[in-house]
């Protein structure tokens, strides 16, 4: 075989190796992207730090999807991004197909909340919040949100959760309780 041809073919080879890297890069962002674009609400509960938990770092992201699927994350966060499951080492992951009924009240909910005045608010010494859905985000400690709809509806995402919400020390995870 010739230099020349050797060289046609190596090219050849480079050449289709980057177009399916291209193709496989570019599959992924669509497919990230239209994730992204199923999720209607992301809640994420996290334990505020504190002296007795500075390395405590378990969370529960709760993902209601246009599905009406409520797939819930519990783990350790090993990233500041509170809201993407990909940034915790996942201990239990399940998912629950919700009920029309269900659906509807957690639509009033986010309606509301998305219609609320709301001040950030976060404790050392207990659970904190974050909802996020249609671009925006509201943090606050668990119990103690401006707005009563903030806390209603994280209540609601524990309670239909598809496993019991609980911290590390196996205790039910509550509001923080207002002094």
């Amino acid at each position: 075989m010739s230099q020349r041809n050797y060289r046609k073919r190596i090219i050849i080879i480079l050449s289709l190796i980057i177009l399916s890297l291209s193709a496989y890069v570019f599959i992924n962002s669509i497919k990230d992207c239209l994730e992204r674009k199923s999720i209607m609400v992301t809640v994420a509960l996290y334990r505020g730090p504190s002296e007795l938990h500075i390395l405590q770092s378990e969370i529960y992201i709760f993902q209601l999807k246009s599905d009406g699927a409520l797939e819930v994350f519990y783990g350790d966060r090993f990233a500041d991004d509170f809201i993407d499951p990909k940034n915790i080492n996942l201990v239990k992951n399940e998912r629950k197909v919700l009920s029309e009924d269900q659906l509807v009240q957690i639509n009033q909910k986010i309606n509301q909340i998305k219609n609320s005045e709301f001040e950030e608010n976060l404790v050392r010494h207990g659970w904190n919040a974050i909802i996020k859905c249609s671009g925006k985000s509201y943090r606050f400690a668990y119990g103690r949100a401006n707005d009563k709809n903030h806390d209603e509806l994280v209540t609601m995402l524990i309670e239909i959760s598809p496993f019991e919400i609980v911290n590390s020390a196996g205790h039910v995870v509550e509001q923080v309780i207002i002094d």
